[in-house]
């Protein structure tokens, strides 16, 4: 099986040249690195100019693989072949490798690039990514499978640390001026021109700037240098300046799933995204789980025109499907083409909530909870259940309403996202039991909730972050106990049955409703019977045509094809 890893953009905050001159310290060993056991230069190139400089090596790296794995294949290191071709005129680096060892059984290949970003010259990008095919190895092809990525993914962690480290040993010794290349012999001296010279003062790093001073340094040189931190565009061309500031733009401004700019679809199709932006606003994650979002994201950018699902949206797919990147593909697609019929992504701006759920529906969203997450809360207890039901046209009204709920509440996680700092992909329910009876166990009532269960897990998994069941009559608590036997674990942790004063321990008071022991006052219907005056039929809604449209007429009709037949 072939195993891939793509990186996201790595921004240093140091000038190309600085960030070079940290690399060389790397070699011929690195103690940081305890696995790279040293290296030796086979070949080596350099350029009448200066400009271009090309070095291979041959790399040895120690394997912390099992005892008898070692002793099978009789090796105590591997050696890996690197060829690094530093263009100091283009101000880059790209770094090729392969493994030498077992290259008949196995291939490795990893590429590499530095360069500058294209919207601040003070600092430096770094790609990576690596690709691993195991053709045959003793028997061993999955357990060695396994052992590569683990070791490849935990050495990751530690590239960006190590760059940053020898650059403050640099800075240390005094080394904080290095002059950018130039096709002038005379830049190497004290004779420089005007130009020259500002572009200098701007990549020294003393040690002696007042922080204050040296941030202003770094912001002259881009019209924006923030940018970089909150764009899901790639610093990976010059173009992809105006690119970034539309990006930009949406993300203080766009509130919906789906991103609306279709102007700079084509510009972001081939971009990657940083791993600051990663942490900013999507998440804390390991190489493994960056790399699966970098893929996702980058295939279904080439593959699918229009609308894309922002990043938060497909690390949602990713973490349903723990990560299975062709899963998630599969699940995502489904997704796109269920939202296209059904007119999602004009769901916020064009539904109307029915006059029934209106005035008998008590649900409606409230505060946040601890963790930033958009609560809402529904009185269940005081639901007229078979009066409601009856009251609307059919079980599908239910689904639209949910649906519209769901989207509602992401945009509410795009708005915390912004106004917390840090990423909010789900929201918190609550639901008080207070008044619940048997009445309330109608049996359309459980294919509805079946319909949004499926439709809702397919379309916007794990969108639900907890879910606090308070006020339950004692038959829900042993319901559960039999229930969440059969339920995985990840689930089961996300729902909770609470006293109402234990809410506190999850909800600052301030956001606990009134009616519940808190101090917010709860702005919903107050339910209640419905009159059978507003039923509009006596017997059970009509069920919900899965093949039906949600929202109205749309442009798509639903047809079977069979291999080699036609369709008019």
């Amino acid at each position: 099986m072939v195993q891939k890893y793509q990186s996201p953009v790595r921004v240093y905050r140091y000038p190309f040249e600085l960030v070079m001159a940290a690399y060389e310290k790397r070699f011929p060993t690195c103690p940081m690195i305890p696995v790279f056991l040293g290296s030796d230069i086979t070949s080596e190139f350099h350029s009448e100019d200066g400009a271009v400089e090309i070095i291979e090596r041959r790399c040895r790296l120690n394997v912390d693989a099992p005892y008898l794995l070692k002793k099978i294949v009789n090796v105590d290191y591997v050696v890996f072949l690197q060829k690094n071709h530093l263009d100091r005129r283009q101000r880059t680096l790209r770094i090729d490798a392969c493994n030498e060892s077992f290259s008949s059984r196995l291939t490795i290949k990893e590429f590499c690039h530095y360069y500058v970003h294209p919207e601040n010259a003070l600092w430096t990008c770094f790609e990576q990514s690596a690709f691993l095919e195991i053709k045959s190895f003793f028997g061993f092809e999955a357990s060695v499978e396994k052992l590569a990525m683990k070791q490849y993914s935990a050495n990751l962690a530690k590239g960006k640390e190590i760059i940053e480290h020898y650059v403050n040993e640099l800075i240390s010794q005094g080394i904080t001026n290095i002059p950018i290349w130039s096709e002038s012999s005379s830049l190497s001296t004290t004779t420089t021109t005007t130009t020259t010279n500002q572009n200098q003062e701007l990549i020294t790093l003393s040690t002696n700037d007042d922080p204050s001073l040296l941030a202003a340094r770094r912001r002259l040189s881009s019209q924006d240098a923030s940018n970089i931190f909150t764009s899901s565009s790639p610093p990976k061309a010059a173009a992809l300046a105006a690119t970034t500031a539309a990006h930009f733009s949406a993300l203080s401004d766009e509130v919906e799933t789906f991103q609306i700019d279709e102007s700079s679809q084509e510009k972001q199709s081939v971009g990657n995204i940083d791993d600051e932006y990663i942490r900013r606003y999507v998440g804390q994650l390991d190489p493994f789980e960056e790399s699966c979002l970098v893929q996702l994201r980058k295939w279904i950018a080439e593959t699918h025109k229009g609308k894309l699902p922002n990043d938060s949206h497909l690390l949602r797919f990713l973490r349903a499907r723990r990560f299975d990147i062709e899963k998630a593909k599969e699940n995502v697609c489904h997704s796109l083409t269920w939202r296209k019929k059904n007119c999602i992504d004009r769901l916020l701006m064009d539904y109307e909530v029915p006059e029934m759920i209106q005035r008998f529906f008590p649900g409606a969203w409230g505060g946040n909870d601890r963790d930033g997450r958009p609560i809402y809360i529904l009185r269940i207890g005081d639901i007229d259940v078979r009066g409601i039901m009856k009251a609307v046209h059919g079980e599908d009204v239910w689904i639209r309403h949910i649906l519209y709920l769901v989207e509602e509440g992401l945009n509410k996680c795009e708005e915390n996202t912004k106004l917390f700092g840090k990423p909010i992909s789900s929201v918190c329910v609550i639901l008080d039991f207070e008044n619940f009876s048997v009445k309330h166990l109608y049996r359309p009532v459980f294919r509805v909730i079946s319909q949004i269960s499926d439709t809702v897990e397919a379309n916007y998994p794990e969108t639900l972050g907890r879910m606090f069941l308070t006020r339950c009559p004692r038959v829900i608590p042993v319901l559960w106990t039999i229930i969440n036997t059969f339920v995985e674990e990840r689930t089961r942790e996300k729902f909770a049955i609470l006293k109402t004063d234990e809410l506190v321990e999850y909800i600052d008071e301030i956001n606990i409703p009134d009616f519940l022991g808190g101090q917010m006052s709860f702005q919903a219907p107050s339910g209640g019977i419905v009159p059978r005056s507003l039923y509009l039929h006596e017997d059970e809604p009509d069920k919900f045509d899965a093949e039906s449209s949600l929202f109205g007429d749309n442009a798509y009709t639903v047809v079977s094809i069979k291999e080699g037949g036609a369709h008019e």
